[in-house]
């Protein structure tokens, strides 16, 4: 009896300790859940910020820190981690608006690969010229190469400058179920004739130079801000510089060699190439990614 007791005795201690490390076990799930909870709802919360500002206009602190990027980070920039340009065969009818050179995009707001393209079109045509009313944009929710992509939207915007002409095309919003510009059928054809299958984005620089696609993957700004990726374009050791930057340097380049290699204060520190461009026969679309 005294053993059978001992062993009840124990028995209890031992449900008793069970029943603590249980509550402790549960209370600790709880917590974790609610933890869980909490990021995921902060999470959807910062999204929710950043779905917010889509379409309002960016401060002019944002586009100072993104047009005020070195010439020295921007030329001095490998272009080697980038899609190259494709030149286009000499005697090329040269395309101009208003008597300059003109740099015709066309792209799309849901675009992913536009939305990293336009990075780096921003800090380049930002070297010859000015944009006001810029908005922050969004690119598709649901896109699998790469969602909510920050970026801007050229649509409703103005460019200015006495170099060179900018002409945007955004056809359809974040969403594809609204249209808001529709290419001219001269603007088609370029596109048409340069790529059969449409790809976007497709920039075409005075007719003398064209891209198809992004020069590189919108994954790049894969949990990052506005605010973020502009805060490391002067920087060259960031892997957001290295690939916007290099993006830019192509570009200015191009329009350096179409528009008489003005401004000097920018042109002078760009050497143009032919090497530096591939053929048109080599263009490379966003399924190259």
């Amino acid at each position: 009896m005294p053993k059978s007791r001992k062993w009840q005795s124990q028995k209890k201690k031992t449900s008793r300790a069970g029943i603590a490390i249980a509550a402790i076990v549960i209370i600790a799930a709880i917590g974790g859940v609610a933890y869980l909870i909490t990021q995921s709802n902060s999470g959807k919360g910062i999204l929710a910020q950043e779905e917010a500002m889509v379409g309002q206009p960016i401060p002019s602190s944002l586009y100072n820190t993104i047009s005020s990027v070195s010439i020295s980070t921007i030329s001095g920039m490998s272009t080697k981690g980038v899609a190259a340009l494709s030149i286009l065969p000499s005697g090329t009818p040269l395309l101009t608006y208003n008597g300059k050179p003109e740099v015709l995009y066309i792209g799309a707001e849901y675009c992913p690969f536009c939305a990293a393209e336009r990075w780096g079109m921003v800090v380049a045509l930002s070297k010859f010229g000015n944009f006001s009313n810029l908005s922050y944009m969004l690119s598709s929710p649901t896109d699998p190469a790469g969602s909510n992509v920050p970026t801007f939207t050229f649509y409703g915007s103005n460019y200015t400058s006495q170099y060179i002409s900018f002409i945007p095309i955004e056809e359809t919003n974040r969403y594809q179920n609204v249209t808001l510009q529709t290419p001219t059928p001269e603007q088609q054809n370029l596109m048409y004739t340069y790529d059969p299958n449409g790809n976007i984005p497709f920039i075409d620089i005075a007719n003398r130079y064209i891209l198809v696609g992004a020069q590189f993957s919108p994954s790049l700004f894969q949990g990052l801000n506005w605010t973020q990726i502009a805060s490391q374009l002067d920087n060259p050791d960031s892997s957001v510089a290295k690939a916007v930057d290099a993006s830019a340097n192509t570009i200015i380049t191009a329009i350096c060699s179409v528009d008489g290699g003005n401004p000097a204060t920018v042109c002078s520190s760009f050497s143009y190439s032919p090497a530096s461009f591939q053929p048109v026969t080599g263009v490379r679309d966003e399924k190259s990614f």
